[in-house]
C-alpha cells in the first residue's frame, strides 16, 4: 500500500512545485486521464477494493477539488480500473470485480455523475 502524491511545474519548462497529496492510501498507482477540456482526472482504489475515489483539476493545471467517492455498494474492484474519454467528453471507467468480470461506468454527461457499473460482457477474464 501507499500514499499518492503529485507536484507540477510552477512555469513551462521551469521548476517544479512543492510535493503535494493526492490521494490516500491506495492498493496500486493511481490513474490519471485527460478530460475533453484539459483537466486531470485520477482515480485510486483503497485497500480492500471497496472504495473508489475520483478527484479532479479544477482548471487544466489547476488546484484539485477535494474529490468524491465512486464506489458502488456490492462492487469490488481487484485493481484500478482504467479509463478514456468518448468524443462527447464523457469518462468510461473499466475495471475487473471480484468475481473476474469486467465492468465498465461511464458519466452522465462530461464533467458529470456517474451511471452505475455495468456488465461488459459476460466471459470471466480473471481467476
Amino acid at each position: 500500500m501507499w500514499a499518492a502524491f503529485q507536484r507540477r511545474q510552477s512555469v513551462p519548462s521551469g521548476g517544479w512545485a512543492d510535493w503535494q497529496p493526492l490521494f490516500g492510501w491506495s492498493t496500486a498507482a493511481p490513474l490519471l486521464v485527460p478530460s475533453a477540456d484539459g483537466r486531470l482526472e485520477g482515480f485510486t482504489l483503497a485497500p480492500g477494493g471497496e472504495r473508489l475515489t475520483h478527484r479532479w483539476q479544477l482548471s487544466p493545471g489547476g488546484a484539485w477539488d477535494p474529490g468524491e467517492d465512486v464506489t458502488e455498494s456490492g462492487v469490488t474492484l481487484v485493481g484500478t480500473p482504467s479509463a478514456a474519454a468518448d468524443s462527447t467528453g464523457r469518462l468510461h471507467l473499466f475495471a475487473v470485480t471480484a468475481d473476474g468480470r469486467v465492468r465498465t461506468r461511464v458519466q452522465e454527461r462530461p464533467s458529470g455523475g456517474w451511471l452505475p457499473w455495468t456488465a461488459f460482457g459476460t466471459r470471466a477474464v480473471a481467476p
